[in-house]
């Protein structure tokens, strides 16, 4: 099999990322014939590297793995090649290589300080090192959903000294800040309707905004987080998980909500970010503010998420009235 095969299914809760097998021939018939059999599997996968040879099979959770180095790199053009190196059940077995200038090395891979495992002599080992790099992270975020913090009892929290109105939309209606600032943004690049309601001034970090998109992917609510959050990561200068809930009510919807903090011009930003599925629209609510500030303005926040509420036939866009 090619090196660095991707994507066959190792189970339902682990799934191969990388795969290279080394074969060997075994001569039959007199040795006037021979069979190649496959003599090691080197295997990637979202849990797990895995070493397998004839009577043994060597594992490292990805999550304990240390590092992942790659020595004895050089450049290989045409001509022959060794594609493996001698081993405990086999022999070196050389084949013709035609792969221009392709760097080769060795996957080293560190496990409690020790080299557990290697990789001999994999083709581009550089993609394969960042491959495992990535699914380490990747691993370390979804473990980090159920972690959670002890965050205040908003319900404890006054805001008897603010002024809310209500805000009717065709799709929802919420109740607001009188002095908070509404700006609607119809039709983005991304066919998303949105509503930002800013606490003055303009120019302030403190907002909370609702987003809807059709769904036109057919999305359900389990896809949500990897669908958020991924790109999240990836978008989100400093990116930090602080708090995942999996199983959100957001007016009478099931739906996630994740806190998380980040860097915006430099400055320490937290957000609180809700998302549920009513069809066939997608929504996001997300409330941000300076990360030193969050605990004072979450009941404020607090107090418009649970105004919220889904409409069916309002069609007076914009509305706003005293509560």
């Amino acid at each position: 099999m090619p090196q660095g095969e991707r994507g066959k299914r190792e189970g339902q809760s682990d799934v191969v990322l990388w795969m290279n097998e080394i074969t060997e021939n075994v001569w039959y018939d007199l040795h006037t014939k021979h069979i190649r059999i496959v003599v090691q599997i080197q295997q990637i996968t979202t849990r797990n590297i895995i070493l397998r040879e004839e009577k043994s099979t060597i594992k490292i959770p990805l999550s304990e793995l240390d590092d992942v180095i790659i020595v004895h790199e050089h450049r290989i053009g045409h001509g022959s090649y060794a594609g493996f190196s001698t081993g405990r059940y086999f022999t070196p077995n050389y084949g013709s290589g035609y792969y221009e200038h392709k760097l080769v090395g060795d996957l080293v891979f560190l496990h409690h300080g020790e080299h557990k495992i290697t990789f001999p002599n994999i083709i581009d080992p550089r993609s394969v090192q960042i491959l495992v790099n990535a699914e380490k992270k990747k691993l370390r975020l979804i473990q980090n959903f159920n972690s959670k913090i002890n965050l205040p009892d908003p319900s404890k929290m006054s805001v008897s000294n603010i002024e809310f109105l209500m805000y009717a939309h065709e799709a929802f209606k919420m109740e607001i800040p009188s002095d908070w600032i509404i700006i609607n943004k119809h039709n983005t690049p991304s066919e998303k309707i949105a509503i930002v309601f800013k606490n003055p001034p303009l120019d302030s970090i403190n907002a909370l905004s609702v987003e809807i998109e059709q769904n036109k992917k057919n999305i359900t609510i389990n896809d949500l987080p990897n669908l958020d959050l991924m790109p999240l990561k990836r978008a989100v200068q400093n990116f930090h998980l602080v708090e995942f809930i999996s199983n959100f009510d957001w007016a009478g919807q099931t739906a996630y909500k994740v806190i998380y903090d980040g860097t915006i011009h430099n400055r320490w930003v937290r957000h609180m970010l809700i998302s549920t599925i009513r069809s066939p629209k997608l929504y996001r609510l997300v409330f941000i503010c300076e990360e030193e500030k969050f605990f004072e303005r979450l009941p404020t926040a607090v107090h418009m998420i649970d105004s919220f509420r889904f409409a069916t036939d309002n069609h007076n866009t914009g509305e706003i009235s005293s509560r």
